[in-house]
């Protein structure tokens, strides 16, 4: 592989304690996969903060886009699809109004003033 840095989340199950004593602990490491190294491993806050990129982004492309769904395999199709999804969320969530991603995302297929404007932000 080229140089390639990985990065991988864990939690050690068993370090957990009874609730309300000690939380599992959560680690992020950064490999070198050419030289199968780990160059970086921390614990807390950070770690945590995935849950916000599992909340707000992850859970909308397989919602939202049905992410999991996408037949799309071949050749640079799954990443440009992938980029394409993520610029229509990026719209679709700055666009006014407290509608759902998904009732936008909607709205935009049917109403053409809509589309215009949501990609003209």
């Amino acid at each position: 592989p080229a140089d390639v840095i990985a990065i991988d989340g864990k939690t050690s199950r068993r370090s957990y304690r009874k609730p309300g004593s000690k939380a599992a602990i959560h680690m992020v490491s950064a490999f070198a996969a050419r030289q199968r190294l780990v160059l970086m491993a921390i614990e807390g806050a950070i770690v945590r903060s995935r849950w916000a990129i599992e909340n707000s982004l992850h859970w909308v492309m397989d919602m939202v886009f049905r992410d999991d769904e996408c037949r799309v395999r071949t050749q640079h199709a799954p990443a440009n699809f992938t980029t394409i999804k993520h610029m229509a969320h990026n719209l679709l969530s700055l666009a006014p109004g407290k509608d759902s991603l998904r009732l936008r995302r909607k709205v935009a297929a049917w109403d053409d003033q809509f589309f215009a404007h949501i990609i003209s932000q």
